[in-house]
């Protein structure tokens, strides 16, 4: 296990300024001529020393705006005080920082995520430190850190064992550095007359989408309502394998980032919907979408989803698939159709329509959570099954289906 030494600590906190370690031009206030408007083409231009180029997709900033993280990443730096200059310098630190493996850990969403929370170049170098054998922590846990306010020596103790062992962002660290091994870890002091939730996480999250303080607070009130339980899957096969472990459950929520607005909809354990180039031979294509597959549940796996549920599932359970436009295609290639032909009778299946970032309406009964955007939209489509099983589902979502552009999220 790879530990921080208190000469590391006292190495990089030597070299740390001002809240962070900063390149020279942004440890000082820059005085060069270069304007806010000049900075868009010199953050498309980072160059990475292997020869590669940042790339900024990934956040959807406004409305049919676009998915380059560059605007809302200047706006941000613009309302901390930060000059041109400073937002360049943070920007192109952190994208050629590499972690324990020689990985280059920011992208440039993940930049601006970081960024939003507050992060420094100074916490990102301590963080990149942090390993257990060949496994490094990734730049989406150090957002989960950000977002608790927990500092590297508190990572290094979960790493270690030997603290905050049950706690939901100490599970998610673990998970990522195999401690779990994408099995099951029970959440909290089992609750042996309560009956059963399961809680399944991905196991790449880009953006850190699954660990924001509502869904915190979302697994906080599962944990009290239920006998909760823990998994993470990095692909198809070991999320049907959490699932046939638990029996009797009341609740799942299961979450990934969603590919929709492509004629299907798909749920990803791992990042979602590879882009496609255009001049890409077939074979390339077919056997990227066959990894992909591999890693994500869709429209095909209604049988698999249906044997899973009927096995491991209570009648009236609550099913939660927290992915944007997870209800989004046609019907019939759409994996939120297959969670609904698959629910058992009189179950509420929980699906969103479109790109969502909170979950709200935590105060009431947990069939009352709203998935919402950043505008604050309600995108939730819930499905009640009714006693006599699959009956009307069907068509009643057909109303609710959405024909979106072509989406990442």
């Amino acid at each position: 296990m790879g530990k921080l030494t208190n000469t590391l600590y006292a190495g990089i906190a030597a070299l740390a300024i001002a809240g962070g370690m900063a390149s020279p031009a942004y440890a000082q206030k820059a005085d060069s001529q270069s304007t806010y408007g000049a900075l868009r083409p010199r953050l498309e231009s980072i160059v990475r020393p292997d020869g590669s180029k940042l790339s900024w997709e990934g956040c959807v900033t406004k409305r049919d705006s676009g998915t380059s993280c560059i605007p809302p990443f200047i706006k941000g730096g613009r309302a901390m005080g930060k000059s041109p200059d400073e937002l360049y310098a943070y920007a192109n630190d952190l994208a050629q920082m590499t972690d324990c493996r020689g990985k280059y850990l920011f992208s440039g969403a993940l930049i601006y995520y970081f960024q939003n929370r507050s992060g420094t170049v100074g916490d990102a170098t301590m963080f990149s430190f942090i390993s257990k054998g060949d496994r490094c922590l990734e730049a989406s846990d150090m957002l989960l850190a950000k977002e608790y306010n927990m500092g590297p020596g508190e990572i290094q103790k979960i790493v270690e064992g030997t603290g905050m062992a049950q706690s939901t962002p100490a599970l998610v660290i673990k998970s990522k550095l195999g401690e779990i091994s994408y099995g099951l870890e029970v959440l909290s002091t089992p609750y042996r007359n309560r009956p059963s939730a399961l809680i399944i996480l991905p196991a790449k999250d880009y953006n850190g989408a699954f660990f924001t303080q509502s869904r915190i607070a979302l697994f906080d009130k599962i944990r009290k309502s239920y006998r909760t339980h823990f998994g993470v899957a990095d692909r198809k096969s070991s999320f049907f394998s959490i699932m046939g472990t638990v029996e009797g459950l009341k609740f799942v929520y299961m979450a990934g980032h969603g590919e929709y607005g492509k004629g299907f909809s798909r749920l990803h354990f791992q990042d979602a919907g590879k882009s496609v180039q255009a001049k890409e031979p077939l074979w390339s294509i077919m056997e990227k979408r066959k990894r992909e597959e591999r890693a994500s549940i869709g429209p095909e796996d209604t049988g698999l989803l249906e044997k899973s549920f009927k096995k491991v599932m209570a009648k009236g359970g609550i099913i939660v698939a927290d992915s944007c436009g997870s209800a989004t295609g046609p019907r019939e290639l759409s994996v939120g159709n297959a969670l609904v032909q698959a629910a058992p009778e009189e179950s509420t299946v929980i699906m969103s329509k479109g790109s969502h970032t909170e979950i709200t309406g935590l105060e009431g009964d947990l069939k009352e959570i709203k998935f919402r955007n950043q505008h604050g939209d309600d995108l939730t489509f819930t499905v009640d099954i009714p006693p006599t099983g699959k009956v009307s589902p069907i068509e009643e979502m057909a109303g609710h289906i959405l024909e979106l552009s072509k989406r990442r999220d």
